[in-house]
């Protein structure tokens, strides 16, 4: 009887040995994401090195490439780790709330400046920028249906395009040269944002305006 009581008991303490790997494995995969992302936020890191990140992190290489077996699987989370930090991972429910969100986006980039700077002028930053690009795209045509619906394909994508460069980290880096800091630009973009909002939504027809250029005939002046 002993027998089989410690035989029904072995299949718990066996799961409880894997949940406990998988903790650990966790674990480590967390570790060394946010080691990656740190660098990058740091500018210590340019271009993605696992070995680089093995030994800031602490653990041994292979250990590196168990859980991240080619530099595209370390890619996909480091976006996820960089898109959390600067706060562009979620877009709000509607447009109303865009304006406050790119004021309070923009104040987000000056305060990690170095992650945008890397984001922006490295190789390891811009993969992890256009990473996340098809999604966001998406997003934005989701965000502004409301303000595009019976608009023909190329409209709506012209409006969507508009609201994507005013919540965009590029756009933000073009207002500093103007002098601009985070909070002056995310005033600026909020605003245009709320004006392109009371257009569309009082006149849907607006850009149809710019459709209409009579054209020269020929030979007359």
């Amino acid at each position: 009887m002993k027998s089989q009581a410690v035989t029904r008991k072995a299949p718990a303490r066996r799961e409880y040995h894997s949940a406990l790997r998988q903790e650990q494995s966790e674990r480590t995969r967390a570790l060394l994401v946010d080691t990656a992302g740190e660098m990058v936020a740091s500018g210590a890191m340019r271009e993605l090195s696992l070995r680089q990140v093995a030994e800031r992190a602490g653990v041994a290489v292979p250990t590196v490439y168990r859980h991240f077996p080619t530099r595209e699987s370390f890619i996909a989370p480091l976006t996820d780790w960089i898109t959390r930090r600067l706060g562009v991972r979620d877009l709000p429910a509607s447009v109303a709330e865009l304006p406050a969100f790119v004021r309070r986006l923009y104040v987000t980039f000056d305060e990690n400046q170095t992650l945008m700077e890397s984001r922006l002028s490295t190789q390891l930053g811009r993969e992890a920028h256009e990473g996340a690009q098809a999604s966001r795209v998406e997003e934005i045509r989701r965000l502004v249906r409301p303000l595009t619906r019976g608009m023909s394909k190329r409209r709506a994508s012209q409006v969507a395009g508009m609201f994507r460069v005013l919540a965009d980290g590029h756009t933000w880096h073009t207002l500093r040269r103007f002098g601009l800091d985070g909070d002056a630009a995310g005033e600026a973009c909020g605003w245009a944002i709320e004006v392109l909002t009371r257009e569309l939504e009082s006149n849907p027809a607006a850009l149809d305006r710019g459709d209409h250029h009579p054209k020269k005939e020929r030979g007359k002046h």
